[in-house]
């Protein structure tokens, strides 16, 4: 039976980008974990906040000051039609208008296409912008995960579940939200994510960074895979990164097991 497995960015770029593979100095471990996606002894998966990540880092600050323009609004639209059986139903969406420009780059919708290609398919992050990214590329489907997915309100409550233990531990989102809360003056149960764009250059990249992983790990627990792998260390950030492998163990005791190329390739026969 293959095992369910979620990647992280830099592990699912390198599976698929084999110039990207190629240059890692884990290499051979990555074609190792490849070799088994291929034989299907491995059901591969990746966060849709990832998607975020194709946004050129120089443009992410500009991007979540235009989220956080009040000029940006939400219209709800009404719209009335037939349902299969011909009997008349009235359905509503909700419309963003100034939404800022979040298309995604030709080489990373070249490596997400691939992706798919390979076998991969995304797991939800409870983000809304990062799903509609997903659905503007115009993919074809499936492109989520539908087998062997817990209820909403499960999902839900272990995302909630999840989010809270890592914030317990300083690498979650509260750690985001109270520099943003102290460079605001505000509470930080007030503060939503795209303010994070009052902060300087470097940490609005930081912050994107650990936001995101933090959405991978949330995710990830969400849908109960039983590992999570992953290149990253957490050298750039620290102990402040919930990749960082000083926290490998309570992690794993909570029940996110985080594995490397090697480890994960050591655990599952081709």
């Amino acid at each position: 039976m293959a095992t369910d497995v979620t990647f992280d960015t830099n592990m699912w770029i390198r599976l698929v980008n084999e110039p990207m593979r190629q240059q890692h100095k884990e290499r051979l471990q990555i074609e190792r974990v490849l070799r088994r996606v291929e034989a299907r002894k491995i059901n591969p998966f990746f966060c849709d906040a990832t998607i975020w990540e194709s946004v050129d880092r120089k443009r992410r600050k500009e991007v979540l000051n235009e989220f956080a323009n009040p000029d940006m609004q939400v219209t709800s639209l009404s719209m009335t039609g037939l349902t299969s059986d011909g009997e008349p139903i009235l359905t509503s969406r909700l419309e963003m208008q100034n939404q800022p420009d979040l298309t995604v780059n030709q080489n990373w919708q070249s490596d997400i296409r691939a992706a798919l290609e390979l076998g991969l398919l995304f797991i939800n992050s409870r983000v809304p912008n990062f799903g509609q990214m997903v659905g503007d590329l115009g993919l074809e489907p499936p492109i989520y995960k539908t087998v062997g997915v817990p209820s909403n309100q499960d999902r839900m409550d272990r995302f909630m579940e999840a989010e809270d233990e890592l914030n317990r531990h300083g690498v979650g989102m509260d750690a985001i939200r109270t520099q943003v809360a102290q460079a605001l003056g505000i509470a930080p149960e007030k503060v939503v994510m795209v303010q994070m764009a009052v902060l300087g250059d470097n940490k609005v990249k930081k912050s994107v960074a650990e936001w995101v992983d933090a959405l991978v790990v949330c995710s990830h627990y969400a849908y109960g895979h039983p590992y999570l792998c992953t290149l990253d260390e957490g050298g750039g950030a620290g102990p402040k990164s919930v990749m960082h492998t000083s926290h490998r163990q309570w992690l794993k005791d909570f029940g996110i097991e985080i594995l490397d190329a090697k480890d994960l390739a050591d655990r599952i026969d081709v």
